[in-house]
């Protein structure tokens, strides 16, 4: 289980960057990948297993410790047969083959997750890889899954533009598991390649986006749509995740925040006003006053970059660059700008862009003919090169309150990499709660670090690093052949345990793999121990440390794999 967060986690404490180090390269050889897929690599937290999906089949691997190094034969190979004779999106001739695989937790049991092409879902649990547990079928190619653990809930998205989520039986831990539709959500008006629910105790809020660029909360148990948000003109939604406030790390300024640097202006809190909100009728029976907030726009781009000099060039972004105008004289009388350059200030006194309270606030009581509004949380969100950080809350209308763009652009890139520009998208994103890091990755072989931290009542998101460092260390892993190879950077921090990945894909043009965050002690020891608990147990070489991490630590693995499509795995 998750460290809970002491007082220290709690109190604004100033900003360090998740340490990073190199661990590696390896080159596997792999079967054929089937193209324009997603998700397809993920590991378990329970289990020293490596999950890869090729074409119809999983190949089950044991890493070994401590550089997380892929034997070069599997422990065993998953089969599943189609439950019906539907055919595929993709290709009519192999409709049984994976689009995405997600691995989480369903009541006290580690589930592994594959969605087909044709439809199927099929579920395996992880302590017994025998056999197929449950199958079931959403009609057409299904592609985002998610998992609520305590309400045993399993979510589908398909490229019917339906989300459909079934329900397991409170017995069905094992051989007479039941699962059953129990609701299904319509009003996308795409392919939804990503979906989240909201880790709470009711099981109730699920987000989805689509290609056409919107994003909704919905409220599953009304089936209704709470909040929808179309991100702007051209842009195309690739992940979705929904965040607690609790997974920000405090920090004391709104520099650290923000990650603006010392000698730079604070950035001004601005509309976007190409991002719409969209009026559901949800909230219509609700007299609480709604408005829409500001955003932070802290994006590099196109100005030169201070540490390298280059001048960014957007090649291949989104279309979706608003015409952002600062907002002057009575929109903005509320916002003291001047105070934000005094770094000494407490981040109890910073303006926010939005009225966003550190507490949930009192919503109106709930009737018979009026749903209950979400709790207090977050969705961040990305498109094709850029990320967004939207707020939930009754009292404000789901609009961005941060964005970054372009996060995982090169200066320089390398031919290969210009090659594969059709393949640059933001659109595997993993979680880790523990770190308040968001892991997102670019199906053309980039992955962000992205910290979740807040400063008062501003939160933000702010990328800390981009790996690999070097284009050298991937490129020469690309080719037209089916080999693969795998970059591993170890990240120290503080109290961590796997969390939840939200990954997602273009339905029908997706990638070929997808983020996972491999287990810390794999192949070391036992679920619970430290790195450094555990490292008397290997043998060979130990990763580096870094004893300037003043809690406990854990190693956290990302895993960079490139082969013909530049997969990618975190």
């Amino acid at each position: 289980m998750p460290r809970p967060p002491s007082l220290q986690d709690m109190l604004p404490q100033p900003y360090r960057p998740v340490p990073t180090s190199f661990l590696g390269l390896q080159k596997v050889d792999f079967p054929y990948f089937a193209p324009w897929r997603n998700n397809l690599v993920v590991a378990s937290r329970h289990h020293n297993y490596l999950f890869i999906a090729l074409c119809s089949d999983i190949y089950v691997y044991a890493p070994t410790y401590p550089y997380q190094r892929i034997p070069e034969k599997p422990l065993t190979i998953l089969k599943s047969t189609p439950l019906y004779g539907y055919g595929g999106y993709i290709d009519q001739t192999h409709p049984h083959y994976i689009n995405s695989l997600t691995i989480g937790e369903l009541g006290s049991e580690e589930v592994l997750v594959s969605a087909h092409d044709n439809g199927d879902v099929c579920v395996w649990y992880t302590s017994d890889l025998s056999r197929v547990a449950l199958q079931k079928n959403v009609r057409l190619s299904a592609w985002g899954v998610a998992l609520h653990q305590k309400k045993r809930l399993l979510a589908v998205s398909a490229n019917s533009h339906e989300i459909t989520i079934f329900g397991l039986s409170a017995d069905g831990a094992r051989a007479g598991a039941v699962m059953e539709t129990a609701k299904v959500l319509k009003g996308h008006g795409h392919n939804i390649p990503s979906i989240s629910f909201l880790d709470d105790d009711d099981g109730r809020w699920l987000a989805g986006t689509s290609i056409d660029g919107s994003v909704i909360l919905w409220d599953i148990w009304e089936e209704m749509m709470v909040e929808k948000c179309n991100m702007g003109f051209m842009a195309k939604g690739w992940s979705v995740s929904l965040l607690k406030p609790q997974c920000f790390k405090s920090v004391p300024t709104l520099r650290e925040a923000l990650g603006t640097p010392a000698h730079a202006p604070l950035p001004t809190p601005i509309s976007l006003s190409s991002t719409q909100t969209v009026q559901t009728g949800y909230y219509s029976s609700l007299p609480a006053k709604r408005s829409t907030p500001l955003a932070y726009d802290t994006s590099t781009h196109p100005l030169v970059s201070a540490t390298t000099g280059y001048f960014f060039v957007d090649y291949g972004s989104d279309d979706d660059d608003d015409d952002d105008d600062d907002l002057s004289g009575d929109l903005h009388a509320d916002f003291d700008l001047n105070d934000h350059d005094n770094d000494n200030d407490s981040s109890h006194h910073y303006p926010s862009p939005s009225p966003f309270p550190s507490r949930s606030p009192t919503p109106p009581p709930a009737t018979p003919h009026t749903p209950s509004p979400p709790p207090t949380s977050f969705l961040l969100t990305t498109t094709q090169t850029h990320l967004y950080l939207l707020p939930i809350s009754p009292t404000l209308h789901l609009s961005p309150i941060l964005i970054t763009r372009s996060i995982l652009l090169e200066p320089h890139p390398s031919v290969s990499h210009q090659e594969l520009l059709f393949l640059d998208r933001l659109n595997m994103v993993a979680a880790i709660p523990e770190l308040s890091l968001m892991v997102v990755a670019s199906q053309k072989g980039r992955v962000a670090l992205v910290r979740l931290v807040r400063a008062g009542e501003v939160y933000s998101a702010r990328v800390e690093s981009v790996l690999p460092r070097e284009a050298s260390t991937i490129s020469g892993g690309v080719s037209s052949s089916s080999s693969a190879s795998s970059s591993s950077f170890n990240l120290d921090g503080g109290g961590y345990e796997r969390g939840h990945g939200r990954e997602g894909g273009y339905p029908g043009h997706g990638n070929n793999t997808s983020p996972h965050t491999p287990d810390p002690n794999a192949g070391a020891g036992s679920p619970g121990n430290s790195a450094s608990q555990s490292s008397g147990n290997a043998t060979g070489p130990q990763p580096p440390e870094h004893p300037d991490i003043n809690m406990e630590e854990w190693a956290v693995e990302v895993v960079v794999c490139v082969d013909g499509w530049d997969c990618v795995g975190v």
